[in-house]
């Protein structure tokens, strides 16, 4: 099993979720799809995106032998991303703070289904914080 993530250039993509879905599901299966080895095809905000993430999740064909090595695979305007689910949360986390410096979008498609563009990244960031204190915990540092 494996937690997939799909990262996109948002200035190449419908904006709406639901035609986002639409555009998306006619991808898949055409020359644009995931099957590319390589990432050269990529846009350039991408090719970015991708030599900074895989400092942090190495791409399996590099270090196979890596804990949270990753499967990457790459289209024009996007790059699939499989994670191992032992590293679900650190890949999201990762992900998810890239695409937000980057101004890059992200598709949660193994989990929530979540579309996140760009403008919307910091409030899924601050979503996910765990530095947040119960409330009862208020009188601790």
């Amino acid at each position: 099993m494996s937690f997939d993530l799909i990262v996109f250039a948002p200035n190449h993509v419908p904006k709406q979720k639901a035609e986002f879905a639409s555009w998306f599901g006619r991808v898949r299966g055409t020359p644009d799809d995931f099957c590319h080895p390589s990432m050269e095809n990529c846009v350039q905000e991408l090719k970015e995106y991708f030599s900074e993430l895989k400092s942090y999740l190495p791409w399996q064909e590099e270090e196979p032998d890596s804990t949270c090595a990753a499967d990457y695979s790459f289209a024009r305007y996007m790059i699939h991303c499989s994670f191992p689910l032992s590293c679900q949360r650190k890949a999201y986390d990762t992900a998810l703070a890239l695409c937000w410096r980057l101004q890059l979008g992200l598709y949660d498609i193994s989990g929530s289904g979540d579309v996140i563009y760009p403008e919307a990244a910091w409030e899924a960031i601050e979503a996910r914080s765990t530095s947040k204190k119960p409330w009862w915990k208020f009188w601790r540092p």
